[in-house]
């Protein structure tokens, strides 16, 4: 499958919120998650050399995910970070338009190619993707639009695992609570051409899998 690339005006609509995005989580947003959630962050310091742009794919069990994932990057390569929220829940009224928007979202459908397009598109700008392959905080297996997103933009792809959210805010639960996260940063993966999606989605996969059931003390420095 060929995935094309939004518009340009498309992609800069996207990106032109981005300094208003950056501008919340430094004053607001990233203090907050330091104050109310003690980060431990494992192999992250290899990130500052890493070839912009690039894929951070995580696992996903709870809304703290991402606000802990841009806390825990560099602030050189979060300011870069376009997070792919799901279309249909983030997207649905005012009120979460706006906080996502704070996140540095942008629409992405589950269904259909529109959001690997938009993605895409993002890529070429030179922007980073944070995107969740399971597609839901319910967990479940790797989608393969991810391995497809990395093989034809030709960029890495960064292991992510975020330990913790689903325990302190559940799926269901109105608000979270205060308690430790851990994000654990992996080695970069580079997606060799003619890599079938399948194995591709199982090697990000398993990378995923592997760095929340490591310790995150004994984790290499991503390099």
């Amino acid at each position: 499958m060929t995935i094309t690339t939004s518009p340009a005006t498309e992609t800069d609509t996207i990106n032109a919120a981005r300094p208003w995005a950056d501008r919340v989580q430094r004053r607001l947003l990233l203090p907050l998650v330091r104050a109310l959630f003690p980060l431990t962050i494992a192999g992250q310091r290899g990130l500052l050399a890493l070839p912009t742009p690039c894929i951070f794919a995580a696992d996903h069990g709870s809304h703290l995910d991402t606000l802990a994932i841009l806390t825990a990057l560099p602030d050189a390569v979060r300011t870069r970070v376009r997070v792919a929220a799901a279309a249909d829940y983030w997207y649905r009224d005012p009120l979460r338009r706006l906080a996502v928007g704070a996140l540095g979202g942008f629409p992405f459908p589950r269904k259909g190619i529109l959001g690997l397009t938009r993605a895409a598109a993002l890529l070429d700008s030179g922007q980073c993707i944070l995107i969740y392959p399971e597609g839901t905080r319910g967990g479940g297996p790797f989608r393969p639009g991810v391995a497809r997103l990395a093989a034809q933009a030709g960029v890495p792809v960064v292991p992510i695992a975020v330990r913790g959210g689903r325990a302190l805010w559940p799926k269901g639960r109105a608000l979270p609570r205060r308690g430790p996260l851990t994000v654990t940063f992996g080695a970069p993966l580079r997606i060799a051409p003619g890599t079938s999606s399948e194995e591709a989605t199982r090697r990000i996969e398993a990378a995923v899998r592997a760095l929340a059931a490591t310790p995150a003390a004994t984790v290499p420095v991503a390099a």
